[in-house]
């Protein structure tokens, strides 16, 4: 489970986790989701779901920060946010990012929604 504090207009690119299904709950703010193609808007107290194998991706459209709580299942993907945020800090190229996501079971599937 993971706490995410969001920059307004900010959100990961559309992708697909092969591996774990994550369940997020809105707990400020206002959220875009896209999931498998179909598009919701979800405020404070939303739950949305996205199963594995089903594209998705979503953005803070608030004006300011919000915040959200990210359940991933099976555990374990926490792993992936230490690697590549760390990857990050280092200026790491596209190509380096996409190793990373392969070997944590997901692609990077197109751009953010907002871009």
């Amino acid at each position: 489970m993971f706490e995410f504090i969001i920059a307004p207009k900010q959100g990961p690119p559309r992708h697909v986790h092969h591996r774990e299904d994550e369940t997020y709950y809105m707990l400020t703010g206002e959220f875009l989701f896209e999931v498998g193609g179909t598009k919701y808007s979800l405020v404070s107290g939303s739950t949305i779901y996205a199963p594995r194998d089903v594209p998705h991706c979503w953005a803070n459209v608030a004006t300011t920060e919000s915040r959200m709580i990210m359940a991933c299942t099976p555990g374990g993907f926490e792993a992936f946010f230490d690697e590549s945020s760390k990857a990050m800090m280092d200026k790491a190229s596209p190509e380096q990012m996409n190793k990373i996501m392969a070997k944590y079971g997901c692609e990077l599937l197109g751009p953010p929604l907002f871009s």
